[in-house]
């Protein structure tokens, strides 16, 4: 028997798979146990969340051109 998470990911191997971290840089965790460690949580920075926003833009715009127009107003609407 496979482990629950290799059998859940393997339903997705149709699916592109994309870096949205892009041009992220990592927040060190400022305290506790893992003080120094990079934050998994980089969209708490708002500088690093508009990253995030235009990486996933990019990523929608080139697999569903089709989109382009709806994307780019939604990327506006928050940006």
């Amino acid at each position: 028997m496979k482990p629950g998470l290799v059998v859940f990911f393997e339903n997705f191997k149709h699916i592109r798979a994309v870096t949205v971290t892009k041009g992220i840089k990592p927040m060190p965790i400022q305290e506790g146990e893992y003080q120094g460690n990079p934050n998994p949580h980089a969209w708490m920075s708002a500088q690093n969340a508009l990253i995030y926003i235009e990486n996933i833009w990019a990523a929608l715009v080139k697999y569903d051109p089709k989109m382009q127009i709806f994307i780019t107003k939604m990327r506006k609407s928050i940006c």
